[in-house]
């Protein structure tokens, strides 16, 4: 071996010793072509009407997430805020008189936000647990691109495009393609209700 070194001969594995030749030496390698190399999928998919039924009958009426909420420092008034409503309204006239000038503001609804988000994505993953025990329905694919939420995307109303970021119900629209659409209300609720939880 130090004879070998010294003589700078390179040692390469011989990837056939310890095997007969059968006779049929390739000398190049065989090259396949792309449609040779990709196998296809064996997987008998449901047709799309199938998978709605499927859908309709095995979704809940209610798929519930469960996320941490945010703490919103600028709904709740401060110590100083507090002390001067408390000045303003010293008797009980004074704030009837404040309250009767005070412009009236229509109640604004704004949903209590949380941290991260529910997207359409784990919707999905949620929904192929559901339908993933039984074998005819583990064949229905579905994906985030099928759900879609339902409602107006303004401020306060807690969806944003394809993310849900507040607490509460919404309808969401699940289609699988060419099937009939699925509506199910998606709930987001506050962790600490999750009877799971610590």
């Amino acid at each position: 071996m130090q004879t070998a070194k010294a003589q700078e001969v390179v040692a390469e594995r011989d990837f056939s010793f310890g095997f007969e030749p059968t006779g049929d030496i390739l000398t190049e390698p065989v090259r396949l072509t792309e449609r040779a190399r990709s196998v296809p999928a064996r997987t008998k998919l449901v047709s799309s009407d199938r998978a709605s039924h499927i859908l309709e009958s095995i979704l809940p009426s209610h798929i519930i997430f469960y996320r941490v909420p945010v703490n919103d420092p600028a709904h709740d008034p401060s110590p100083s805020e507090l002390a001067a409503q408390q000045r303003r309204g010293a008797s009980p006239a004074a704030a009837a008189l404040a309250a009767a000038s005070a412009p009236a503001k229509p109640p604004v609804f704004e949903a209590k936000k949380i941290f991260g988000s529910v997207t359409t994505a784990d919707m999905a993953e949620s929904i192929k647990a559901l339908i993933g025990s039984d074998e005819e329905s583990a064949r229905v694919v579905i994906g985030a691109e099928d759900i879609s939420i339902l409602g107006d995307e303004v401020e306060g109303s807690g969806i944003e495009g394809d993310r849900l970021k507040a607490l509460g119900d919404f309808q969401v629209e699940v289609r699988v393609k060419g099937g009939e659409p699925v509506l199910r209300t998606v709930s987001v609720r506050s962790q600490d209700a999750n009877p799971a939880s610590p």
